[in-house]
């Protein structure tokens, strides 16, 4: 359970790094405004997963529900969460 708390951090860790400042590892064309959201929705993932490992000690069934809340919560993309649809890209 600790493996998915690394994970956590270490993505996290990684996807700050690459957006940080002027995002000078993420492609000319990402929009900064969602690159941001994602940083945000990140915040989160640490700190659940410690709170589902340690519920885990408690109830195993809500442990697997905060699981699978966090699975779905990252799946879905930031801007449906806000309800702000993310401009298209101009087909060339």
């Amino acid at each position: 359970m600790t493996l998915r708390i690394s994970v956590a951090l270490f993505f996290t860790l990684l996807w700050r790094y690459a957006a940080s400042g002027d995002g000078h590892l993420l492609a000319d064309n990402v929009n900064r405004e969602a690159a941001q959201r994602i940083t945000e929705q990140y915040n989160y993932g640490p700190m659940a997963y410690a709170i589902a490992i340690a519920l885990a000690w408690i109830s195993i069934s809500a442990s697997l529900l905060i699981n699978l809340v966090l699975a779905i919560f990252f799946a879905i993309p930031p801007h449906y969460a806000s309800k702000t649809v993310p401009k298209r890209r101009a087909s060339c």
